[in-house]
């Protein structure tokens, strides 16, 4: 089992310094690929493409083989966030695609109204439910989801915050170019 994490903005693709020093990391999805990673036996990736300097066609090239694709939605990138979701569905039908962060969270329902290609969206903190997802747990137990059901758009009740997050850490190995995020300061 595979699962991708893609922080779904391209900027200009290039491995220019500069372009990376302007460039934060994709924090959460590190959260969450480490979490997966040391609770599943399952392979996580995270592509950020301005670091690592990839095209969409690359990424889409990673999207074929994951089984589960995990994009981020903030309100300043959220049309980069969709319109990569359209392609990574068109090129993985068979994936299950999910969107989180806080843009995904305010618009749940509106999300998947407008956006066939998006199977659900987490809500919160991505850490369990995105772990309950890998463990094959049906859509209908899992707290903070948001997904279609039976033609209609079903809101799982949301999940608490975790009581202990002293135990959630990101292994910066999973996180690409990582010396490319920093800049000559």
């Amino acid at each position: 089992m595979k699962l991708l994490l893609v922080n779904p903005y391209f900027g200009e693709a290039t491995k220019h310094e500069s372009e990376a020093a302007t460039h934060s990391p994709p924090l959460g999805l590190g959260f969450v690929g480490t979490y997966i990673r040391d609770h599943h036996d399952c392979e996580v990736e995270i592509v950020d493409p301005v670091p690592q300097g990839f095209v969409e066609a690359e990424v889409l090239d990673r999207v074929r083989e994951a089984d589960f694709v995990g994009i981020p939605a903030f309100t300043d990138i959220r049309f980069h966030c969709f319109d990569f979701a359209r392609k990574a569905k068109e090129a993985n039908p068979d994936c299950t695609l999910l969107v989180g962060g806080p843009h995904a969270y305010a618009l749940s329902e509106k999300i998947l109204e407008h956006y066939p290609f998006v199977d659900a969206v987490v809500r919160g903190e991505g850490e369990l439910t995105v772990s309950e997802l890998i463990g094959g747990r049906p859509f209908e137990e899992i707290r903070g989801l948001t997904f279609r059901q039976n033609g209609g758009i079903r809101v799982n009740a949301e999940r608490p915050f975790m009581d202990d997050i002293d135990d959630l850490y990101v292994d910066y190995g999973l996180l690409p170019g990582m010396d490319l995020y920093a800049s000559d300061i």
